[in-house]
């Protein structure tokens, strides 16, 4: 995507001429009084891209109950940044609310392929952006087209994209037999084979858990080794297949029917060799806009808008219409747009947000629900490349680029003037800002593993990891390790030590100050009780699968449950350096063991013995907690609990809270002086018992202080604590 750059004729509304983030409301008489004999080139444009738009909004705001007399156009917003090309947004009011409004935006564009078969354009105003024009409907010759084109220039410029010509086949695959065949599709064992295969990246959804998709077992195994019936193949597969064919490729690994699902071993033995699967495919298909493996892959786009009170969604058909110009030759500032091929369609947008922006994958439950799941994380990053199968559009998204088909993700300044911030170390730390592909962990990640970045970079870029896969949602909790085992292989190298439930032992220090809310369990709530009687607890869940509270495995993601290391990244800061682990902070000893053949699963150990600096918080907590108002806040201290074990005050005895010193923030390398106003951070653990000999404690949450002096962390001593 290219702009041509502006001319001249522009009324007081459109012209940007000091005023560099220009952002102008007109009314549609404004507009179209503006645009009469030519007297403002911008307003003619956009009234004749009005125009030909309206009656395409207009069907579209039908069909959700919202045309006639329920809606009306109340204003054009018209956005120009100098550089940049212009932006129109379409303003409906809602008269059936009270202020409903509904924000339409759409892309004003030259299509690039045809603008091609045309004499260079001349300077026109406004500044118009050259995108290419999308089918509002994908079939097989479209997607196989761009998708030939992608992978020929990946090949051709990417090496650290470069997938084998003939790996090692998967323990399984499916054999898809002759294109178009549709008898011949059968489940084989690879016997050590090689060939090149596709992977499928999917949502399982409701029907996997009420148990009626399609899935190998051992009970039909023997018959899918025979042949699979083209009629009990789900939507999603069957377009795999068909792209596979198209592509002229053979097989096709999926994990419900290339994984025993009810084989304990084989699920453990293939789930820890996810790694390979996706490393080694010569391309991985992702169904991001399905909700189940019954969804359409090759189906109608759309994208979706949003009334301000939330109340009404339109998802409307992504169609492009040719712009009708009113052209009046006498009048001054004319433009002469009729042979150029001018286009409108509504703006492609969530596909970008979610894709460079960064978005919230929860933002995206309804255009990109495969990029909540869990699951997918890893697929997603482990791929050499990628084709989403958004609801907008597809997107091409390697190790080193990621494109689109209208072409605003190509890694040119003028086709996406926006330009991002990359995280280099971690979620906090940016380097200069770069073009958009670079923008997505993927890239910080692989240039990580190509070039050998030093130890601090592989551990901020693992918390990172795993605090974006922490936003992420699972069917079963018992998958929480299981789902990230794959990328845990991959990422392994002997500097970062053994794998302790999640964290490496090179990272233990940042991985233990993780933090936990509950959005419908709030901090507040006094006294800090797990309700013990519920399965669905944090604390029944890390009696469930015996996972240390140490480790973020051990919360129980239900419930709002949102878990973070937003503390440690933030302590790090943008440059990188600003965190400084306690030199007094040592792991003596783990013995954590893997409980199955994967060992970067769950664990049958979960003891940690650890030296550093100690000291006797019970009376901070006591002081933090039974105060309903600060909720664990009070003169720049903060305590995050995680709000799993009682912590009873109230009588008796009770064990002994302490407070582990971790780091800080800016601190003196050298210094342990805990009194300054550089903010520390540490775990806030309780012993397991009150017996005064036992040196066993649990963890409760994260203590972050600073500000002031905190009069009972003053005297902190050297100690050796069991942590489990």
């Amino acid at each position: 995507m290219s702009r041509i750059e502006a001319g001249s004729g522009r009324c007081s509304n459109c012209s940007p001429e000091g005023r560099p983030n220009a952002r102008r409301k007109i009314p549609p008489c404004a507009l179209d009084r503006n645009a009469k004999d030519g007297r403002c080139a911008t307003c003619s444009l956009i009234r004749d891209v009005v125009g030909s738009f309206a009656p395409v909004v207009a069907a579209e705001l039908e069909k959700v109950g919202l045309g006639g007399t329920k809606s009306a156009l109340n204003s054009i917003i018209v956005k120009y940044r100098t550089g940049s090309f212009i932006k129109v947004c379409l303003c409906y009011d809602l008269l059936d609310c009270d202020d409903g409004r509904m924000l339409i935006p759409l892309d004003i564009f030259l299509d690039a392929e045809k603008l091609h078969t045309l004499p260079p354009p001349p300077h026109i105003a406004p500044v118009l952006c050259v995108s290419r024009n999308i089918p509002s409907r994908l079939d097989i010759p479209w997607v196989t087209n761009l998708t030939r084109t992608w992978i020929q220039q990946c090949d051709e410029s990417h090496m650290a994209c470069a997938v084998s010509s003939n790996p090692s086949l998967p323990t399984r695959v499916l054999d898809l037999g002759n294109p178009g065949a549709e008898n011949g599709i059968k489940l084989k064992l690879s016997n050590d084979e090689r060939g090149q295969y596709i992977a499928l990246s999917y949502r399982w959804g409701a029907n996997a858990i009420r148990g009626s998709t399609l899935l190998t077992t051992t009970s039909c195994l023997a018959d899918h080794l025979i042949g699979i019936p083209w009629k009990d193949i789900p939507q999603t597969f069957r377009d795999a297949i068909e792209l596979s064919w198209a592509l002229g490729i053979r097989y096709l690994w999926i994990d419900s029917l290339c994984i025993l699902q009810d084989d304990t071993v084989d699920w453990d033995t293939e789930s820890a060799s996810m790694a390979k699967v996706y490393e080694n495919s010569f391309l991985t298909i992702a169904a991001t806009a399905g909700l189940d493996n019954c969804a359409k892959m090759l189906t109608e786009r759309w994208t979706q808008f949003e009334s301000s009170e939330g109340r009404y969604t339109i998802q409307p058909s992504i169609t492009s219409v040719p712009v009708t110009r009113r052209v009046s030759p006498g009048a001054a500032g004319h433009l002469s747009l009729s042979p150029l091929p001018l286009f409108v369609r509504y703006e492609l947008h969530t596909a970008h947000n979610r894709f460079v922006d960064g978005d919230n994958a929860q933002q995206h439950t309804a255009d990109s629900p495969l990029l909540t799941r869990a699951w997918s994380f890893q697929e997603r990053l482990l791929a050499p490349r990628t084709l989403h199968f958004h609801a907008e559009e597809m997107v091409w998204e390697c190790k080193t680029d990621m494109r689109c088909e209208c072409g605003r993700l190509e890694d040119n300044p003028r086709s996406f003037p926006k330009r991002y911030p990359v995280r280099r170390a971690g979620a906090s730390s940016y380097a200069s800002s770069i073009p958009p592909s670079r923008a997505w962990l993927k890239s910080s990640l692989t240039w990580a593993m190509l070039n050998a970045e030093d130890l601090f970079h592989l551990v901020w870029i693992w918390i990172d990891l795993v605090s974006e896969y922490l936003q992420l949602k699972l069917t079963y909790e018992k998958d929480r390790l299981p789902a990230l085992s794959g990328l845990a292989s991959s990422f392994a190298r002997p500097e970062l030590g053994r794998y302790l439930a999640g964290m490496w032992e090179a990272a233990l220090p940042e991985g233990l100050l993780f933090t936990v809310d509950y959005e419908e369990n709030p901090r507040a709530q006094t006294p800090l009780v797990a309700r013990l009687d519920s399965q669905s607890t944090p604390a029944s869940h890390a009696a469930l699968v015996d996972a240390p509270t140490w480790s973020w495995s051990s919360i129980a993601f239900d419930h709002g449950t949102v878990v973070s290391f937003a503390a440690i990244l933030h302590a790090q800061g943008q440059s990188g350096r600003n965190w400084i682990r306690c030199k007094d902070f040592c792991l003596i000893d783990s013995r954590v063991d893997p409980m199955t053949s994967n060992p970067f699963g769950w664990t049958t150990g979960k003891q940690l013995t650890i030296r550093g600096l100690l000291g006797d918080c019970s009376e901070l907590i006591r002081n933090l907690v039974g105060n309903r108002e600060t909720a664990g806040q009070r003169a720049g201290i903060s305590f995050f609990s995680d709000q799993r074990f009682e912590i009873g005050f109230e009588g008796g005895s009770h064990p002994k809270i302490c407070y582990l010193h971790v780091g800080q923030v800016n601190g003196d390398r050298d210094s342990n002086d805990l009194t300054s106003d550089h903010p520390c951070l540490g775990l806030v653990i309780q012993r397991v018992s009150v017996a005064s000999h036992d040196n066993t404690y649990r963890r409760l949450g994260v203590l972050v202080y600073g500000e002031h002096t905190v009069s009972c962390l003053k005297q902190l001593e050297a100690g050796e604590i069991r942590l489990v």
